[in-house]
Order: C-alpha cells, then structure tokens, then sequence
C-alpha cells in the first residue's frame, strides 16, 4: 500500500530549521522559509478548500429558492460542478 503524498509543504521541518539556525543570516534565512512555506500552505488550503466549499454552498441556495429562474439553476448547476471538479484537482483525485 503506497502512502499519499500530502500536497501541503511540513511546518515542522521549517519550524525545525530555524530552532536549530545558527547566526543571524540562517536564522533570517531560515525564518523567511517557513514564512514562505506557511504562505503557500494558506494559499493553498484557500483555493483547494475554502473557495469550492463556498462556491457549492451558494449554488445550493440558489438551487433551493423557489424563486430561481432557469438561467440562474443553469449557472449554479454548472459553477458547483465546476467547484468540484477544482476540488478534485487540487486533492489529487483521478476521479474527474
């Protein structure tokens, strides 16, 4: 069985680096990494998480008010598709 590769960098080891830095440019340097790799990871988790999960949610509502016209069910139908279909992407899945 082959373990998933996780798409967010390790805090840790960044965390590590700076603990054990020695002077003041590794410690600079060392600090700018792991604010660099926090960066990415919030990035990240926004456009793979927090986007779609927001897209699907407000398609949900428009799909559930009786008062949605065809047009407007059409272009929630296809943006909570398309919310999925980027979730599945930034997850690795092979399913889309």
């Amino acid at each position: 069985m082959t373990e998933k590769k996780s798409p967010y960098f390790k805090i840790g080891d960044a965390v590590d680096d700076v603990k054990y830095a020695f002077g003041a440019k590794e410690t600079t340097f060392a600090t700018l990494k792991l604010f660099g790799k926090s960066a990415f990871n919030i990035g990240r988790f926004a456009v793979a998480e927090v986007l779609p999960s927001a897209v699907k949610h407000s398609a949900d509502a428009i799909l559930k008010n009786d008062k949605t016209s065809p047009e407007q069910r059409e272009r929630a139908t296809e943006a909570k598709e398309k919310a999925k279909q980027m979730q599945s992407h930034f997850r690795g899945d092979d399913s889309h």
